[in-house]
């Protein structure tokens, strides 16, 4: 049976809303910045990017007496009143888990790279640290689809790239002539050019076309939602760039990287971790840990229409509300959204208009394990473009985390990108459920109904770092430069898994302190 979801009627019945604190006929907005004793910044978004800023606004040096550092008077709490301004009736943005009947169910993203240190370190500060978990161990971890059937991705992997020759010879992947031709990497004389190119034309020069048809393309699909044909091999794998700059392969050149000394030491542990009731916890910490503060308003259900600079700050043009002055405003939403707001500065526009999203549904489902004919092994895995496959990837999230479903149980997440996605509504999501049995009887031989099932709709959620992007960045924050008090955060920019937006969120809230205080000084 189908559990039928809408994201207003969950966001209601799943969340206590906390009501805006002005009142319907008392406005929300505020005088002018010239006019108060202490300034006010808004925080436009209040997903991860939001959340973070907007807590490390207000709690500065948390993160230094987590550390068990004395935070000194340069980490106090911005002398500062604080407005977050929430489209949606929930705070949180993608990160959304449901929890019900032993279920643990993430909407979206369900772990993160437990290598990049800002989301662990957030989620320690934050009280989490005891309920983070990591990926289940075993091998294989993922497979890959090759002629029909499931592959286990080779030993190796580093940075995506092979870095052990035997495992993938033996994996039955690449045909002896491929495996031949990803050993000649390292005699592959190195690129002279600082021009940006694409990431499928990086694989194919250092390794060959059949590694980058048969491993890199699903593999990087999965991770960034955009062809590799049009990635940014600067923007989305710089380590890979790095390697081949500096020791003339890239094989070679992470090698290097991977040693301890290199490093700082090893990096032991699961490579990805999540927290034990989901990623929603996050979030949910983030919030618990600044909705008390006397300085914060958080205005959920509010619609921005504009952002526009004044010669007092900025003005913050709500529906249905007055205008809110502020000496700063940080912007989270994705890019285009950002350009719908700052329509006035052409420039600045143009730029943020130039980062393309995709969309993409995410099936959830639960199985008893009984309907499966064979155990189900590893993590989930990847279909290439070659398999002409609408699925993108299936994850078995009852075998990726422990405690993701009750015993005898299968909980597993089907992906399905454009040009795949039928048009929202009860018929579409039936559409896309056929999608996803079908590609399940075809790889493992499934044929029993799910005992329920869901969908998640994501539109244009995905940044595409497409050729040229950190060159479109870099023209984004010269723009911004020159518009004092306005700051940029969220994975439109310089990364799109959570430990990256964390870092954004981070580095906004750090720029609007530093413009704060320079402004008082």
């Amino acid at each position: 049976m189908q559990l039928r979801w809408t994201a207003s009627t969950w966001f209601w019945t799943l969340f206590v809303l906390r009501p805006a604190r002005p009142s319907a006929d008392r406005p929300a907005g505020v005088s002018p910045p010239a006019a108060q004793h202490a300034p006010t910044v808004a925080v436009v978004g209040g997903g991860l990017a939001g959340l973070t800023v907007v807590h490390r606004l207000l709690n500065p040096g948390a993160r230094l007496a987590a550390q068990g550092v004395d935070a000194d008077g340069d980490a106090a709490p911005l002398n500062a009143r604080v407005v977050l301004l929430e489209r949606d009736d929930r705070l949180g943005g993608k990160i959304l888990t449901e929890s019900f009947d032993g279920f643990v169910v993430e909407a979206a993203a369900d772990s993160f790279l437990a290598r990049k240190p800002w989301a662990r370190a957030l989620a320690e500060e934050l009280g989490l640290g005891d309920e983070l978990v990591g990926s289940e161990p075993g091998w294989p971890r993922a497979f890959v689809r090759r002629a029909g059937a499931l592959v286990p991705f080779p030993d190796g992997l580093t940075g995506l790239v092979p870095t052990k020759m035997g495992p993938l010879w033996t994996s039955g992947i690449l045909s002896p002539l491929g495996c031949a031709r990803v050993a000649m990497e390292r005699w592959i004389p190195r690129r002279t050019s600082d021009r940006d190119e694409t990431v499928a034309s990086f694989v194919r020069r250092r390794f060959g076309s059949e590694l980058y048809e048969r491993l890199m393309q699903p593999l990087l699909g999965g991770l960034y939602g955009s062809s590799p044909e049009q990635l940014s091999i600067a923007a989305t794998f710089p380590v890979l760039v790095q390697a081949e700059r500096e020791s003339g392969s890239v094989t070679r050149g992470l090698r290097v990287q991977a040693r301890p000394e290199s490093t700082g030491g090893p990096r032991p542990g699961a490579p990805f971790l999540s927290l034990r009731g989901g990623m929603g916890r996050l979030t949910e910490a983030l919030e618990a840990s600044i909705e008390s503060a006397e300085r914060l308003q958080i205005l959920r259900g509010t619609t921005v229409e504009s952002v526009r600079r004044t010669p007092e700050g900025w003005t913050i043009d709500i529906e249905g509300r007055s205008p809110l002055f502020v000496s700063a405003v940080v912007i989270t939403t994705p890019a285009p959204l950002a350009a719908r707001l700052l329509v006035e500065h052409e420039d600045l526009v143009a730029a943020l208009r130039r980062i393309p999203f995709t969309s993409t549904s995410v099936v959830t489902a639960a199985y008893d394990s009984a309907n499966f004919p064979r155990p189900l092994e590893g993590h989930g895995y990847l279909n290439p473009l070659s398999e002409r496959r609408k699925v993108a990837g299936i994850t078995w999230s009852s075998r990726k985390f422990a405690g993701r479903a009750p015993a005898g149980r299968v909980l597993l997440r089907g992906f399905i990108r454009e040009p795949h996605l039928p048009p929202a509504g009860p018929e579409g999501d039936a559409r896309l459920l056929e999608t996803l049995a079908e590609e399940l009887r075809d790889a493992v031989g499934l044929e029993a109904a799910p005992q329920w099932w869901r969908v998640f709709r994501w539109q244009n959620s995905m940044p595409g770092y497409t050729l040229g992007h950190l060159e479109r960045v870099r023209m984004i924050e010269d723009r911004v430069e020159a518009l004092p008090g306005l700051f940029l955060a969220g994975c439109s920019y310089g990364g799109v898994g959570i430990p990256d937006t964390v870092r954004s969120g981070e580095q906004a809230a750090t720029r609007l302190m530093d413009h704060i205080a320079t402004r008082r000084a």
